[in-house]
């Protein structure tokens, strides 16, 4: 049968008190993993046992304080600490806040203390875990995205940017994150920008904003969506920067301008007819390997997904260039009605 109870490493170098303590923690329904009364131990005994909390007295025997174990621990392994002191002098106790511990407890302290502090350990623990996780989860999908996808301070600094955001301003993470947003981007437009995101704190609101950069010399066209991410917090406000380049969009809609309503009517005449001829063949890709189930066949499948999806992005600039048709056709009477 498992043992499902909690595993806690004891690092306290009186014996009377790690034997009392050992003995107080096994009652209470925890397991010990194992006890030393040096610091030099730690981290050995943590890989070898893995426990679920530690422990730790601040003065042990040896040339390592519990406080220098505790970074080692905090610097290898993912494991809750709690300080067990007789001192509770203001530089211990700034020490040990340092180090960044799960709790604090003062000796001489009674059961009841010692078991509320490791339940509020562990449980914290646990919560930290389940947000690592989450961003995890996150940024995996952030850096899967083919748009600029990064997270702006309120003063326009980057804390983080995906792989397509660097692309897209044409540099590197040691270059970008910390750096300001006017560091990548000149134009009317990113003053424009700039000026949403303040617009965005202010009224915690998402903004949509849509036109013309220059980065590096190069220009292109951006459609950016703005959202604040914590609103709540007035001394770190971040905004979620989402931009996606429409540069050959732009340029397909200014150039269709250009040609007239009547070119407009034969590229929509022949996209209907492409439009076919791609998505009838993918349709029939699709159904064979759904049936025959190949081992490339989830590989075929996704690129059949990719060329559709491109092909829905089409879609839409033909919706575009049926309304520049109707509205030539209502405003300036040029072309012909199909």
């Amino acid at each position: 049968m498992n043992d499902e109870r909690k595993k806690i490493l004891i690092v306290e170098d009186e014996f009377i008190t790690a034997m009392d303590l050992a003995e107080n923690l096994e009652f209470m329904g925890f397991s010990v993993a194992a006890t030393t009364d040096t610091a030099e131990e730690v981290l050995s005994l943590a890989l070898e046992h893995s426990p679920d909390l530690i422990l730790m007295d601040i003065n042990l025997k040896g040339e390592m304080t519990g406080i220098e174990a505790s970074n080692l621990i905090k610097n290898n392994l993912d494991i809750p600490i709690i300080f067990l002191t007789g001192q509770s002098d203001d530089v211990t106790i700034s020490k040990a806040i340092e180090s960044e511990p799960f709790g604090y407890l003062i000796k001489p302290f009674d059961d009841r203390s010692l078991k509320t502090s490791i339940a509020m350990a562990l449980y914290k623990h646990s919560v930290e875990q389940k947000i690592k996780s989450s961003e995890l989860r996150y940024r995996t999908i952030a850096e899967s995205s083919d748009n600029l996808i990064a997270i702006l301070d309120a003063d326009f600094k980057f804390e983080y940017i995906n792989n397509a955001g660097l692309s897209l301003l044409q540099t590197i993470p040691d270059r970008v994150i910390g750096s300001s947003i006017s560091d990548y981007i000149s134009s009317p437009f990113a003053d424009e920008i700039v000026q949403e995101i303040h617009t965005v704190i202010q009224l915690n609101e998402k903004r949509h904003v849509q036109g013309q950069l220059v980065i590096k010399d190069q220009e292109m066209w951006i459609d950016s969506t703005l959202i604040p991410l914590n609103p709540d917090c007035s001394d770190h406000s971040q905004i979620l920067w989402i931009a996606n380049d429409i540069t050959d969009s732009i340029r397909l809609q200014n150039k269709l301008n250009e040609e007239g309503i009547i070119q407009i009517e034969k590229n929509m005449e022949q996209f209907q007819i492409l439009n076919d001829e791609i998505r009838n063949p993918l349709s029939i890709i699709a159904t064979c390997v759904s049936l025959d189930e190949p081992p490339s066949g989830p590989q075929i499948l996704k690129a059949v997904k990719r060329i559709d999806d491109i092909v829905t992005q089409l879609d839409k600039g033909w919706i575009i260039s049926n309304k520049v048709r109707t509205f030539l056709l209502r405003h300036y009477q040029h072309g012909k009605l199909l």
